[in-house]
């Protein structure tokens, strides 16, 4: 009861800030038949990593629970989580291999009940197979996405739905440019080489796929900051990009 009431609580205090949801698509999508390979392009350690393996979390469980009420057994086809992280660290924070491995660690020694079985499943996820950890200095690196190495542009193509998270990362997924605001998410992301879902809270002055009113709401109730306080976010869905990282590195 704690936890459901913290989190809802979380979430319509979230909903409020958000200039573009695509939430509910994106839920149908990883809960879909044949969503098997999902990746989570992390970025910070600390109680960001904390909250990008609850997302982890989540769709490993829900997709347990479909498999087993459609087949009637857990037995099902499941998910594999990929935790992309970075290989080294570009800032502090950077979310590494032994970043994951410490949080997972520290849950499981929590004084606090409720975390402490939190973290004994996530730990089971790693054991299992359903999280994999996979370090890449392709994630410390600055070009943007459309230019990403082949080895780790090929990873993200295997799966099924990739997850962008963090300012820094949606930054590289706009190659750092500074574009209309209301220019579609579609148009921008054309290039990526799977399904892919963008959550971001605004640290920076540029961005993508927010309406004239979303922004003219946001400027109004954040006058100087609405776009780097961190206050506003994005849940961007697209379930079928092109995947011309040669056309956008030309054009843009």
């Amino acid at each position: 009861p704690r936890a459901h009431a913290a989190f809802a609580e979380a979430m319509s205090a979230g909903e409020r800030c958000l200039l573009h949801d695509d939430s509910a698509a994106a839920a149908n999508a990883l809960l879909a038949h044949g969503c098997e390979r999902v990746g989570i392009v992390v970025d910070n350690a600390g109680f960001e990593l904390v909250c990008d393996l609850a997302l982890a979390d989540a769709i490993v469980c829900a997709r347990r629970r479909a498999a087993a009420a459609a087949a009637g057994s857990s037995s099902a086809r499941q998910v594999t989580v990929t935790l992309h992280v970075k290989a080294h660290p570009t800032f502090v924070s950077d979310a590494m291999c032994k970043d994951v491995r410490a949080t997972v660690a520290a849950m499981c020694e929590s004084g606090d009940a409720a975390v402490a079985v939190m973290g004994h499943r996530w730990n089971s996820h790693i054991e299992a197979g359903a999280w994999v950890i996979k370090p890449a200095f392709a994630w410390a690196q600055p070009q943007p996405l459309w230019e990403l190495p082949r080895g780790a542009r090929n990873s993200l193509a295997a799966e099924d739905l990739v997850v962008i998270k963090g300012d820094a990362n949606y930054r590289r997924l706009l190659g750092d440019r500074v574009w209309a605001l209301d220019t579609p998410f579609a148009e921008v992301a054309a290039y990526f080489p799977a399904p892919l879902l963008a959550l971001r809270t605004l640290k920076a002055e540029l961005g993508c796929g927010i309406s004239q009113a979303a922004s003219a709401r946001a400027a109004a109730e954040d006058p100087e900051g609405w776009q780097v306080s961190g206050r506003f976010g994005v849940v961007q869905f697209l379930a079928q990009p092109m995947g011309q990282a040669e056309v956008a590195a030309l054009a843009w």
